[in-house]
């Protein structure tokens, strides 16, 4: 304390007016550099997935006004969750375009949630199979991971079983994209290579195949699409492993809203 009052009473006053000056740029425009980082930082988690690779705007405009305007970034699914059981139980599922989740028990006031980094809520294999397959398995899941650095291979277009396997087929063709990235839930962030078929014709997501943690072969499959309010959305959401239903979730009403935290409940 002695030491910095006989520094200041050796230096004239203009001088330590003008030394503040000087500083004053300097300092000012790093605090709110900072300030700005850790803003941009925490909307990321939220923000909608605009920056995408140019072979995929097929599949980004085909979901409607929901990936293009704002006030409609959160889907809100109502609608019945039936588990590898049998067991059925009425949820609200909220699922903005960042991929953020949360599924609400309406009868059992429980919920289901991903906060961006951990899932909340997990009570068994067939909630992280709903976890996993609305935030890395959806379309929202696959733009928000080319959004954030995960590697694209476009394997081709309008793809359909072998002549020679089925000389008849008259069914839907697919366009491939090969998805490699991290897992976004801390407790599982390894690597993994995701198969997305998109319906040639439409540019909606059909279904997602890749090898889970446990070696299984895994499909989730999104059926049913139809449009709302401009937007569209998958009417049922079916998840397989090794060729079993895990679940399978069937809407009975959609509807979109401004972005909020899906993290806390309303």
């Amino acid at each position: 304390m002695r030491y910095s009052q006989r520094v200041h009473q050796t230096l004239p006053r203009g001088v330590c007016w003008l030394a503040f000056c000087v500083l004053l740029p300097i300092i000012v425009p790093a605090v709110v550099c900072t300030q700005d980082t850790r803003a941009r930082q925490q909307e990321q988690l939220k923000a909608a997935p605009k920056a995408v690779p140019s072979d995929v705007l097929k599949q980004v405009q085909a979901l409607g006004l929901r990936m293009q305007s704002a006030g409609k970034e959160e889907s809100v699914y109502e609608g019945q969750l039936t588990d590898e059981t049998g067991r059925q139980k009425a949820v609200r599922l909220v699922h903005p375009v960042s991929g953020l989740v949360r599924v609400e028990s309406v009868r059992e006031k429980t919920a289901l949630s991903f906060d961006g980094k951990y899932i909340i809520g997990t009570a068994g294999p067939a909630d992280e199979a709903v976890m996993d397959a609305l935030i890395m398995d959806s379309a929202e899941g696959m733009l928000y991971a080319l959004r954030t650095g995960a590697s694209m291979q476009l394997l081709g277009r309008g793809f359909a079983p072998n002549s020679a396997a089925a000389p008849a087929y008259k069914g839907p063709r697919y366009d491939i994209y090969e998805i490699t990235g991290p897992g976004r839930n801390a407790n599982d962030p390894t690597m993994r290579t995701r198969r997305f078929y998109f319906d040639s014709s439409t540019g909606l997501l059909a279904s997602t195949r890749y090898t889970g943690a446990t070696g299984r072969s895994i499909e989730t499959r999104f059926l049913n699409w139809g449009t709302f309010d401009g937007s569209v959305f998958p009417g049922k959401i079916e998840h397989y492993q090794n060729g079993r239903q895990t679940f399978s979730f069937v809407a009975t009403a959609i509807s979109s809203q401004p972005r909020q935290d899906t993290t806390n409940p309303k």
